[in-house]
């Protein structure tokens, strides 16, 4: 695992191109336009997707491209053929854009599915992530969280603060609010009392315009006979 250095011998131009998933080798081919399929002895093996290219053991092999899982066919020392593939979000009932927010200047949006599958843990849920680099949004990436399990309906809530530095997803189905750091989770946040499912705590999340204030709504929550409840994080 780590990241993908293709040197392109035609520029001269090293350029850091991927991340590896699963231990196989996927490398985006740029540059030259001599060879538009590649430089020799490269041969494209993603024919959906023009320019990139796997290297892998085994009788199968397992990559992320794009936001799509590809599974390869082939062995090594052959040219892998596509078995099968699958969307890493948006697939059928994950609940894809169920919650939304977006950063004041428009240039980060965050997307909640807190129907995901999550290493085989059913609803667990999941916050997807996407950047405006001046001429296009990134692909989406999933925001890793820690001690994610079934029905935890991680997305339903989201918010993030004004330069989105500091983003907040509700998890009202395992009782906490993640919190995330330039996309790294640094915590959960609980409340006493609001731990269970039927407390809802973290169905609605609104955070001030620096991120150092969350307001998490427990619409389930009962206490001295009221029920429902807004707590406040500082």
């Amino acid at each position: 695992k780590g990241t993908v250095l293709f040197h392109d011998y035609s520029t001269g131009v090293q350029t850091s191109l991927y991340d590896l998933k699963n231990h196989d080798l996927v490398v985006q081919v740029v540059g030259n336009p001599a060879y538009p399929n590649g430089l020799p002895p490269y041969k494209p093996t993603v024919p959906a997707i023009p320019g990139y290219y796997i290297n892998h053991k085994g009788e199968k092999s397992v990559a992320e491209i794009a936001g799509t899982l590809y599974t390869f066919t082939g062995g090594e020392g052959t040219i892998p053929a596509v078995l099968s593939t699958k969307n890493i979000f948006a697939n059928d009932g994950d609940g894809f854009g169920k919650a939304v927010d977006i950063c004041f200047d428009a240039t980060k949006v965050l997307a909640g599915a807190p129907g995901d599958h999550f290493n085989d843990q059913a609803k667990a849920g999941a916050v997807y992530t996407a950047k405006w680099d001046g001429t296009g949004w990134g692909s989406l990436k999933r925001l890793e969280s820690r001690a994610l399990f079934a029905h935890h309906a991680l997305g339903t809530s989201l918010a993030s603060s004004q330069d989105g530095t500091y983003a907040f997803a509700g998890a009202p189905g395992g009782g906490y609010v993640a919190v995330f750091k330039n996309d790294v989770h640094v915590t959960n946040l609980t409340f006493a009392g609001a731990r269970e499912p039927v407390a809802e705590f973290g169905a609605w999340v609104r955070c001030s315009k620096d991120g150092k204030t969350l307001a998490v709504g427990a619409p389930g929550y009962s206490h001295n006979g009221a029920k429902g409840a807004i707590i406040l994080f500082k």
